[in-house]
C-alpha cells in the first residue's frame, strides 16, 4: 500500500525510506532481467503472436521503446555474464552502463571489469576510445531536372 501520508514523516524516515526502497528496486528489477532473459532465451513472445521481444515489452508489457531497448539489452547481458548479478544488486553496474558498453564488451573489444563501478558516462566515453566511431564521407549528387514542357 502507498503511504498517502509521505509529507508528515520525518527527514530522517524519509532518507531511510528512500534507501531501502531503492535497494528493493534493484532487486525486482533484476528479477524482472533474469525472467525476461529466460523469456527471451525460450522465444515465448513467438508463441504468444510477437514478432520479437522488443515487440512483446513494446504491446504486451507497455514498455516505452527507450526502456524495453535497455532491458532487453540489459536482459541478455546478465543472462550471458551471469557473475554480474551482484555487481548489478550493488549499484557497481546499472542498466545504463550495461546499455553503454555490452556491444563493445560482446565484440570482446572490451571486458565486463571495464563497465564496474562506472557511470553510463564513463563507460561511453570509454567505449568511444575503444571503438571510435567513424563519420561517413559525404558525397554530392548531382540532380539533373528536366524543365518543364
Amino acid at each position: 500500500m502507498i503511504n498517502k501520508n509521505i509529507s508528515e514523516i520525518s527527514n530522517t524516515e524519509l532518507a531511510e525510506r528512500i534507501s531501502i526502497l531503492q535497494s528493493k528496486e534493484r532487486t525486482v528489477v533484476l528479477k524482472f532481467l533474469l525472467h525476461l532473459g529466460e523469456f527471451d532465451k525460450r522465444g515465448l513472445y513467438l508463441k504468444q503472436g510477437y514478432s520479437s521481444l522488443f515487440d512483446y515489452c513494446i504491446r504486451k508489457l507497455n514498455l516505452s521503446e527507450g526502456t524495453a531497448f535497455r532491458r532487453i539489452t540489459a536482459a541478455r547481458f546478465l543472462r550471458d555474464y551471469p557473475k554480474c548479478i551482484e555487481s548489478f544488486l550493488n549499484g557497481d553496474i546499472t542498466l545504463c552502463s550495461i546499455v553503454a558498453g555490452s556491444k563493445a564488451i560482446k565484440e570482446q573489444k572490451a571486458a565486463v571489469v571495464d563497465i564496474i563501478g562506472k557511470s553510463a558516462t564513463e563507460v561511453r566515453s570509454l567505449m568511444a576510445t575503444i571503438s571510435p566511431v567513424s563519420k561517413p564521407k559525404e558525397v554530392i549528387k548531382e540532380i539533373v531536372v528536366a524543365p518543364k514542357i
